[in-house]
């Protein structure tokens, strides 16, 4: 009888505040998806930190600050070989009989992948069902193929650098709006002298302008947030 394949599942950016599994740490609904999904798989699953490397979900681990696109390429490489080492001291290579499946993204394959082939001689070693697939994409494989999540309600969260305050959006000051209610704001009254309008945020009420005075470069999709900030 053949061996269970192993899951390795690419982290994600959004954590909780405080240690706990590392299974329960990242909250991301992507993140929450493929975990449902790998674990209704009743197979061995790892995350791919890029802080840790192969990463137990069942270990204790700590929120941090650590992004895999962003470091160099030299760095990617021993990441890779850090991972691909661990995956050697359990014995989870497909040399050892194991298929790997990859719910990960390219960046997290780039270097790991080739020696799990054995650089293209085995490409029936590793599996990557969502290949080439974008993000909406994936969430909807992964609504398709995995088992039926229920709501779960909002938990604290780690607090991300302020440059990633509020995203996709660029924060300039409230100052290019003279004070109003939101019903006056939705109804027109603003300043500055482009069109704009009030839709809901999670953060606060994100109102949509134009290129307000000093603000040479603002592009459509960025906004104001006024009410509450993020915590």
């Amino acid at each position: 009888m053949s061996r269970p394949p192993v899951y390795l599942v690419a982290c994600a950016k959004t954590k909780a505040a405080q240690p706990c599994a590392a299974k329960d740490l990242y909250r991301s609904d992507w993140f929450r998806k493929a975990r449902a999904y790998v674990e209704a798989q009743s197979a061995p699953w790892f995350i791919l930190s890029a802080r840790h490397g192969l990463l137990d979900p069942d270990a204790v681990v700590a929120p941090y600050e650590a992004n895999l696109p962003r470091m160099c390429k030299l760095d990617r490489r021993a990441w890779a070989t850090k991972v691909h080492h661990a995956l050697f001291a359990k014995r989870l290579l497909p040399v050892f009989g194991r298929r790997i499946v990859f719910l990960a993204g390219a960046v997290y394959r780039e270097h790991l992948e080739p020696g799990l082939t054995l650089n293209g001689r085995d490409p029936g070693a590793v599996e990557t069902p969502m290949r080439g697939l974008g993000l909406g994409q994936q969430l909807a494989w992964l609504t398709a193929h995995g088992p039926q999540l229920t709501p779960t309600p909002p938990s604290p969260v780690a607090a991300s650098p302020a440059h990633e305050a509020i995203e996709p959006m660029l924060v300039i000051s409230t100052a290019h709006v003279r004070p109003a209610t939101m019903e006056g704001l939705a109804a027109g009254e603003r300043g500055g002298p482009a069109p704009h309008r009030v839709i809901p945020h999670a953060y606060g009420a994100i109102v949509y302008v134009g290129e307000p005075p000093g603000c040479a470069g603002f592009r459509p999709g960025a906004g104001l947030c006024l009410g509450q900030s993020r915590p």
